[in-house]
């Protein structure tokens, strides 16, 4: 997991200590889902994804035909 999904869990569990319910709610569920996603997406889900879906996932569109390029403009300044 990531430092910087630690910081963020860390300050949202922080928040989650107020005393006011509405923020205890919203930063516990915050801090769980910054974890849920440090740690099933981004260090299982991603991986796996990508070795089963192979070459599929690293694709490049081809080169843009003539009508599709980009057309260089020019400017005439007196």
């Amino acid at each position: 997991m990531g430092s910087t999904a630690d910081i963020l869990a860390l300050a949202f569990a922080s928040l989650a200590a107020a005393p006011v319910t509405e923020l205890k709610v919203f930063a516990s569920a915050l801090a769980i889902g910054i974890l849920l996603d440090a740690t099933v997406v981004r260090a299982l889900l991603m991986p796996a994804l990508l070795g089963v879906l192979g070459e599929k996932t690293w694709w490049r569109p081809g080169r843009p035909g003539r009508s599709q390029g980009l057309r260089a403009t020019t400017t005439n300044s007196l």
